[in-house]
């Protein structure tokens, strides 16, 4: 979808095709806009994954196995994947340092499926006050 609305957006003002207007065609689409509000909203994909994408209501969406968090730490108290995508605060979530390619580096994965696709317009990253903080990241994606 992510393609597609790429190529529509690319597409100008109209296109003719047998007299009529494409890009006003109605077309049949799974894409859902998440409008950002503020942090914390009940908007993001982080939410909507919870809530089994709008069928029910928010639980956890690794325990509901609807995505897969990874760290670059193993799985601990300090790297658990739940506590990552929870709703309620908790100070101790953060990866751990890892040698890739001779450099240190610390890394969470958040998977929403091969069925699902994303296009970011904002993002939040959630914090504690400690001094383990992250002072740079990179946010990447793959299809």
């Amino acid at each position: 979808w992510v393609a597609e609305a790429i190529e529509f957006s690319n597409a100008g003002p109209w296109m003719m095709m047998t007299n009529k207007c494409e890009r006003f065609l109605h077309r049949r689409s799974s894409y859902r806009e998440l409008q950002y509000i503020s942090d914390g909203d009940n908007n993001g994909v982080i939410y909507y994954a919870g809530t089994s994408f709008g069928k029910h209501q928010w639980i956890n969406p690794v325990l509901a196995k609807n995505i897969t968090v990874t760290a670059s730490s193993p799985n601990s108290r300090y790297t658990d994947p739940k506590a990552l995508v929870s709703k309620n605060y908790q100070g101790t979530c953060f990866a751990g340092p890892r040698d890739e390619d001779g450099k240190k580096c610390s890394w969470w994965m958040v998977d929403i499926g091969q069925d699902h696709q994303l296009m970011c317009n904002y993002y939040t990253v959630r914090q504690d006050g400690s001094t383990a903080f992250m002072r740079s990241w990179v946010l990447q994606g793959s299809m």
